[in-house]
């Protein structure tokens, strides 16, 4: 029984911290991937929780069917959304290509593309040779405060699988995080108390 009441706690432990330590990802997009619109007049993505609002963590670029970018603006953060205002030109083909900077600090990125058939005569916006918001955005690759430079073309480059082992390198390398030791400090000393507790009453059942 004690035993068991341990590695109970023990898995409530582990598990509680493992939570806690995931990155924000992408639950959400409007247009979704693959979706056919005919008109559109931003892109939104809702992540599974908060992400930084700063403009060096946070972007979006939209590129055309002609290479040209169709965003209009610097991407806009409200807690777990990220908004972009687009102008879209000609039917066909659009690559949404994003980066964001979860909470821990850990840069997340992807791409997705959707399909644009406007209606007869509607007008068709030009477009640019680069990135309405820098033509070279800068992003945080670790934290708000180590900025580099990354190429709009590059901000999908690191696919969730590159992601994900990248990530586990880090905590390799670095260890996990102080409150991920304090949560399972905690944890142990409540197994400590559990099995006291069953010791105790082990004791008063014993003749």
């Amino acid at each position: 029984m004690v035993a068991a009441a341990a590695a109970i706690s023990a898995g409530l432990v582990v598990g509680s911290a493992s939570a806690a330590s995931a990155h924000e990802a992408l639950s959400n997009t409007n247009p979704e991937s693959g979706a056919t619109v005919t008109g559109l007049p931003e892109i939104e993505l809702v992540f599974t929780d908060v992400i930084l609002d700063e403009p060096t963590a946070a972007k979006t670029v939209v590129i055309g069917p002609d290479d040209r970018y169709y965003e209009t603006g610097c991407s806009d953060v409200d807690q777990a959304v990220m908004t972009t205002l687009v102008e879209l030109g000609a039917a066909g083909e659009y690559r949404v290509l994003w980066r964001a900077v979860s909470g821990d600090g850990h840069p997340i990125s992807d791409e997705y593309s959707f399909t644009y058939q406007p209606a007869a005569g509607a007008a068709a916006a030009a477009g640019r040779e680069t990135p309405a918001c820098g033509d070279d955005g800068q992003l945080a690759e670790e934290s708000p405060a180590a900025q580099v430079t990354v190429a709009p073309s590059d901000l999908a480059a690191e696919s969730p699988a590159a992601s994900t082992e990248a990530d586990a390198a880090v905590v390799a390398e670095e260890g996990a995080p102080v409150w991920v030791w304090v949560v399972v400090a905690v944890g142990v000393v409540a197994v400590a108390a559990i099995v006291a507790a069953v010791v105790r009453g082990l004791r008063r059942k014993t003749p």
